[in-house]
């Protein structure tokens, strides 16, 4: 545009000298003045034919480009296309690849020492694995997925107990299944899960939250706080302002473990609620409730029961929290004769400070009163004497320093200061050192 403009003053300009040149050529005086501008319009006319020439060029190199720029921006859409369906692809390819995760717990050091009914005794240090969690995930449709997670766990009977004592006396691994189960999203923003679960009867247990704190759950609480059954699960999360309160809601059979609640042929229902604040400066207080109820025999003819309270509160560097967890059932067969009823009871109370992101510390005090053995040992099914009313009891001090390698890999000092006692067979005080280290990938 710019060389049009010019080209059209030039023009224009010429048109004035070609006037002038005429009218200076009616005049004989002025040849010579008539010659100059004869000249000068012969130079303006070539300047002329240059930017004429220049201009002609310049358009067909404006073509050129255009035609260029035209094909790179449709290069340019054709690739983000391209692009985008190549993202959405690997996405879908990821969201349906099978993901696996695990979580390592290692012995660098273990040893027990203390004396049951007076007598010293002591079990020799020990180094190796503990446990092995593997998670298994596997996404079928956006709405519908797989978890399948086996757990390998060392058999040492290295935890003190009011019997069989302090030792060591078993070396091998038991495999079981964590959790294996459907779950589905539904409307509404319900979740639906369906295989053997573990239930939110503890958010402590069943979302392993003890894993990332404590190395060993204490004696008597080992078998308080699980919970594992094949069944259903139907929960939703609700929010209202700054609280939120998650709810579950279970159709329970065929328990994995009969020390949890009863027979392989028993039905219970649960419901689980865990209504949480969220406070400013990322702190929070979290309060639990469970109820659990059903038929533990095999001819669902007797009734049991458990319920857990809990409130655990987050602030600063403080983490506070405690749970109380009972259990109830009914006509158990008694050792003698007749039948008993059996009840259980425990709680804990910790305390942790997170010094900075390398180092935390916590404190817990925990007390158990259990049936001897746990359910399945005394339920007089399995050719058990039944149960003779005397329970054993667990009063356990953890003190605990942990050291964060990374976010996902710590190294664990644990202490603990236990006594133990059943008034049928007699009682254990102890303590039990170790070192740990838990990794999770």
């Amino acid at each position: 545009m710019l060389y049009k403009k010019l080209i059209l003053v030039c023009m224009a300009a010429g048109l004035m000298l070609t006037v002038v040149s005429a009218r200076a050529a009616q005049d004989p005086g002025n040849g010579k003045q008539v010659a100059k501008l004869q000249k000068k319009i012969e130079q303006l006319q070539s300047v002329l034919n240059t930017l004429q020439k220049q201009v002609t060029q310049l358009e067909k190199n404006q073509t050129t480009q255009s035609r260029r720029t035209a094909r790179a921006l449709r290069r340019i859409k054709y690739l983000r296309k391209r692009s985008v369906k190549q993202e959405k692809q690997q996405q879908e390819e990821a969201s349906k690849a099978l993901t696996i995760h695990g979580h390592l717990k290692l012995y660098l050091f273990d040893q027990s020492w203390g004396t049951e009914d007076g007598a010293n005794q002591s079990n020799n240090p020990s180094a190796g694995v503990s446990m092995l969690w593997l998670f298994m995930h596997k996404q079928i449709t956006p709405n519908l997925s797989i978890e399948v997670d086996p757990w390998i766990k060392a058999v040492t009977l290295a935890t003190p107990n009011v019997t069989p004592g302090i030792t060591r006396s078993m070396s091998g691994y038991k495999f079981t299944l964590w959790k294996a189960y459907v779950d589905a999203s539904l409307p509404h923003e319900w979740d639906l899960k369906a295989g053997a679960l573990t239930p939110e009867f503890s958010e402590e247990y069943a979302r392993g939250i003890f894993w990332t704190q404590l190395y060993h759950l204490p004696p008597g609480m080992c078998r308080v706080l699980p919970l594992h059954a094949a069944g259903v699960e139907l929960d939703k999360h609700y929010y209202v302002g700054n609280w939120g309160i998650p709810v579950y809601f279970y159709l329970l059979s065929n328990f994995i473990n009969s020390s949890d609640v009863g027979t392989d042929q028993s039905k219970a229902v649960m419901v689980h609620v865990a209504p949480n604040i969220f406070l400013s400066g990322n702190s929070q207080v979290k309060f639990e409730g469970s109820y659990l109820a059903g038929k533990w025999d095999n001819t669902s003819s007797h009734n049991f029961s458990r319920d857990e309270l809990g409130l655990v509160l987050n602030y600063a560097k403080w983490t506070l929290k405690g749970e109380e967890i009972g259990g109830k059932w009914d006509s158990v067969p008694g050792a003698v004769s007749g039948t008993i009823d059996a009840k259980t009871d425990a709680y804990y109370i910790e305390s942790l400070y997170r010094f900075n992101p390398k180092w935390q510390s916590l404190v817990q005090y925990s007390y158990a009163k259990d049936l001897p053995g746990g359910f399945s040992a005394v339920d007089g099914i399995e050719g058990n004497p039944g149960f003779d009313g005397y329970y054993s009891t667990y009063k356990t001090v953890t003190y605990g320093v942990d050291y964060f390698i990374t976010p996902t890999s710590v190294i664990m000092g644990e202490l603990s200061v236990g006594k133990s006692t059943n008034p049928e067979i007699g009682g254990l005080d102890y303590s039990r050192l170790t070192v740990g280290w838990r990794t999770d990938f």
